[in-house]
C-alpha cells in the first residue's frame, strides 16, 4: 500500500481512538477546558470574549489573545457543541500528518517514516494533557510544527507564503512561539559551530519570526510586563504552586510521557544527523530539542507542555535513528529474518506507547467531570441569588462559574490578579482549618456566602470531610449530592 494511504490510516486510526474516549461522557477533563469554553459562549452570543470577567475572581481583567476562541467559535457556529468535542482531536491527530510530512524531509526510508508517524499519534503525555480537553494547545502544537514544516521548504514559494502567514498567526495563537523562537536562534548558532551552511532565505525568515513574535507578544502582553515585571514569565502563579506547574526536568516522567523506545533513537538520531551526516533539518530539530531543554530547566514553561513539544520533537529526530536501525539490519546476517524483527519492534511501540497510551487515555476519563459534579452546580445556579460569591477550591473555580454562572473567589487565571499569594494562602488555609471563627472569617472577607464541596475537593486538600463546615449556628447544608455538597454561611 502507498505509504501516503499508511499516514492517512494512522491519523484515521488516532483520531477513532480519541474519539472512542472522548464520546463516553458529555463533560470536559480539565477545569480549564470549562473557561474555555465560556469564552467560545461569549463570542457566539455578544461577538467577542471576556475581557473584563464580572465572575472570575469575582470581578477582573482577563489578557489574552483571543484567537483560539474565535477559531473555535466559527466551528461550533456551524456544527453545534459537538464542535467542542470533535474539532480539537482533529487539530492534536493532524500531528501525524504534519509529522510524516517533516520527516519525508529527513529520510526516504518508507519504514522509519511509518514508523515515526505512527508514534506521533500515540505519545502517552499528548493523551493525558490533550485528550477531551479545549485546550488553546490543541491548536499551538499542530502549527508550531506546521511552521517549522514551512521553515524547511522555504524555497518552495507556497510554503515561504505559508510561513510568513504562520509566523503572524503562532505568536497571536499563544506566546509558546517563543520557544520556536529560541529554537531558531540555537539553530544559528549550533550551525555555525558546526559549520553547517544556512541559507539567506532561510536566516532572513529566522529574523523575520523572532521580531514579530516579540512585536506581536510585546502588545498583547504589555500591561502584564508593566504592573508585575517579569514575575508575568511565571503567569503570576502563587508561590506554594509554583513547583507544581514548573518543576525540575525529571527523567523518569520524561520517560513515562515519551516512552523509552522514540527518545533512544531520537539520541541515535541526533548523533548521526549533526555529526556524521551534517543534515540541516537535522541541526534544526536538535535545536528545538536543545531550546525546549533550556527552557525546561529554568522553569520558564510548565513541565507537561514543555513535554508535549519535547515529545513531538523527539519523535521526529527519531526516524533518522529507525532508518540507521533498518540499514544495519540490512547487511548483517539478520537480514532474513528483517520481517521478525520489523513485527517485534512494532510490537514493542504498542507495549510502551500504545498501551500506555490506553491506560492514560481511561484515566483522563475516569477524572474528568462528571453528571453528579455538573447536577451540584446547575443548583447553584437555579437555586442561589445572581450576585452570589461561590467559595470552591482554585482547581475548580472555573467549572464552577461556567457551570453555575455565579461569581467565584479564586480559579487559575493568576495573571494580573494583585495580591495572589495572599489569596491563595485565604482558600487554601479555608479548605485545611479546623476553625470555624478562621472559616467564616475568610467568606466574609470575600463576600461569600456558599461553599462548593465535592470528592474532588477532598482530594486536593487530602481531607475525608470538612468538620468546619458541619457547625450548624454558621453553615447550612443546602445540597447533598452524590459526594457534592453546597453549605450556605449564615453568621
Amino acid at each position: 500500500m502507498n505509504k501516503n494511504k499508511i499516514v492517512i490510516l494512522i491519523f484515521l486510526l488516532t483520531l477513532i481512538f480519541r474519539l472512542y474516549f472522548v464520546f463516553t461522557t458529555p463533560h470536559f477533563a480539565d477545569d480549564n477546558a470549562y473557561y474555555n469554553m465560556r469564552q467560545i459562549d461569549n463570542i457566539l452570543e455578544n461577538n467577542k470574549p471576556i475581557f473584563e470577567d464580572d465572575l472570575s475572581y469575582s470581578g477582573k481583567e482577563q489578557l489574552f489573545s483571543p484567537i483560539f476562541y474565535y477559531f473555535m467559535s466559527v466551528f461550533v457556529f456551524i456544527f453545534g457543541d459537538i464542535a467542542l468535542k470533535v474539532v480539537p482531536e482533529i487539530l492534536i491527530s493532524s500531528l501525524v500528518i504534519i509529522v510524516y510530512l517533516i520527516i519525508k524531509s529527513i529520510t526516504n526510508d518508507d519504514k522509519a517514516i511509518l514508523f515515526s508517524s505512527f508514534i506521533a499519534g500515540f505519545i502517552p503525555i499528548l493523551i493525558t494533557n490533550t485528550l477531551n480537553n479545549i485546550s488553546v494547545y490543541s491548536l499551538a502544537l499542530p502549527l508550531t510544527f506546521l511552521t517549522l514544516l514551512a521553515f524547511i521548504r522555504l524555497e518552495n514559494k507556497r510554503y515561504l507564503n505559508l510561513f510568513v502567514i504562520l509566523s503572524v498567526l503562532l505568536p497571536l495563537v499563544h506566546p509558546i512561539a517563543f520557544i520556536l523562537s529560541l529554537s531558531f536562534i540555537l539553530y544559528l548558532l549550533i550551525s555555525k559551530s558546526e559549520d553547517v551552511k544556512i541559507i539567506n532565505l532561510n536566516k532572513e525568515a529566522i529574523f523575520f519570526f523572532v521580531f514579530v513574535t516579540l512585536f506581536i507578544e510585546f502588545l498583547i502582553y504589555r500591561n502584564a510586563f508593566l504592573t508585575q515585571g517579569f514575575n508575568t514569565v511565571w503567569q503570576n502563579i502563587p508561590d506554594k504552586i509554583l513547583d507544581r506547574y514548573f518543576i525540575n526536568i525529571n527523567l523518569g516522567k520524561i520517560l513515562l510521557g515519551l516512552g523509552i523506545m522514540p527518545l533512544l533513537f531520537a539520541l541515535i538520531g541526533v548523533y548521526f544527523g549533526i555529526f556524521r551526516q551534517r543534515n540541516n533539518v537535522m541541526v534544526l530539530f536538535s535545536s528545538m530539542l536543545l531550546s525546549i531543554l533550556l527552557i525546561l530547566s529554568f522553569k520558564l514553561i510548565n513541565f507537561e507542555i514543555g513535554v508535549l513539544f519535547l515529545a513531538i520533537t523527539v519523535t521526529i529526530l527519531s526516524s533518522v535513528g529507525f532508518e540507521k536501525f533498518f540499514k544495519y539490519i540490512e547487511i548483517t546476517k539478520m537480514a532474513n529474518i528483517k520481517n521478525y524483527i520489523m513485527m517485534f519492534l512494532f510490537l514493542i511501540v504498542v507495549l510502551t506507547l500504545v498501551l500506555p497510551a490506553y491506560v492514560n487515555a481511561k484515566n483522563v476519563i475516569k477524572n474528568g467531570f462528571n453528571d453528579d459534579e455538573f447536577n451540584a452546580l446547575k443548583w447553584i445556579k437555579e437555586n442561589t441569588e445572581q450576585d452570589a460569591v461561590i467559595f470552591s477550591s482554585v482547581d475548580e473555580g472555573n467549572f464552577v462559574t461556567t457551570v453555575s454562572n455565579r461569581k467565584n473567589v479564586m480559579d487559575e487565571n493568576f495573571l494580573l490578579v494583585k495580591n495572589i499569594n495572599e489569596k491563595y494562602n485565604d482558600v487554601e488555609e479555608f479548605f485545611t482549618t479546623t476553625s470555624i471563627a478562621k472559616s467564616v472569617n475568610i467568606m466574609s472577607k470575600y463576600n461569600s456566602d456558599y461553599v462548593y464541596i465535592s470528592d474532588r475537593t477532598k482530594k486536593i486538600y487530602n481531607r475525608e470531610g470538612f468538620s468546619n463546615l458541619e457547625d450548624k449556628t454558621c453553615f447550612r447544608e443546602s445540597y447533598n449530592g452524590n459526594g457534592e455538597k453546597i453549605y450556605k454561611r449564615r453568621c
